[in-house]
C-alpha cells in the first residue's frame, strides 16, 4: 500500500489489522490509472477492504 500511496500522493495508509500490513500483492495494473480501478482489483485478490477518504487510505479485512 506504501507504493500506492505514493503514486497517488496519500498522506497516510491506516491498517485495522497489523496483519494487513504484510499481504504482498503483485500484478500488471497502469500506474497512471485510476487510484479506484487498482484498489478494486487489490480487494478482489486479496480479501480485503480498502476505503480512500481525502487523503487517507483504510484497510480493514
Amino acid at each position: 500500500m506504501d507504493v500506492l500511496a505514493q503514486w497517488y500522493d496519500i498522506k497516510k495508509v491506516i491498517y485495522t489489522d497489523d496483519k494487513l500490513r504484510k499481504i504482498h500483492f503483485t500484478g500488471n495494473l497502469k500506474r497512471y490509472g485510476s487510484a479506484e480501478r487498482i484498489m478494486k482489483a487489490i480487494m478482489m485478490a486479496c480479501d480485503v477492504n480498502i476505503v480512500l477518504q481525502n487523503d487517507t487510505l483504510s484497510v480493514s479485512n
